[in-house]
């Protein structure tokens, strides 16, 4: 595990008050594991069977290979029911490289998400764009 420098904190905001607890700890536990550079821990929520899950988890460990990551997640909507829900998030990612002074890269854009309880859990069948987590290239001469 790298260290992460002050500015990675992890804010996971609730928008919606109706949201499902449980929903939000797994998407809270994935944001979390962005900031604690484990791949595994942001993919063990999402379903191997989920469209392009090979995509996501390379573009995720590329991500992570570069740069440290602190995630800010809105919930903007929230449907369905006990069993299956459709989020889309107000998802933010401040991006920088693992030296703690270095250039910062921002996105932000509304990911989608279709989650189904499982057993003991909340299984993320689909999460798009896939893209939004693709890693970042930064320019050694300009510093961005």
């Amino acid at each position: 595990m790298r260290a992460i420098g002050p500015s990675a904190i992890i804010f996971v905001c609730c928008a919606l008050s109706a949201s499902n607890p449980t929903v939000l700890d797994t998407l809270g536990g994935m944001a979390a594991a962005l900031a604690d550079n484990n791949v595994a821990g942001f993919m063990k929520p999402i379903d191997p069977d989920m469209p392009d899950y090979g995509k996501l988890k390379n573009e995720i460990s590329a991500l992570l290979d570069q740069a440290v990551v602190a995630s800010s997640i809105e919930v903007l909507k929230d449907e369905g029911d006990d069993a299956q829900r459709g989020v889309d998030l107000d998802w933010f990612l401040e991006i920088h490289p693992p030296a703690e002074i270095g250039p910062l890269a921002h996105r932000r854009q509304v990911v989608h998400c279709k989650l189904q309880r499982g057993k003991k859990e909340w299984r993320a069948l689909s999460l798009s764009p896939v893209e939004f987590f693709a890693p970042v290239t930064f320019d050694k001469n300009t510093g961005k």
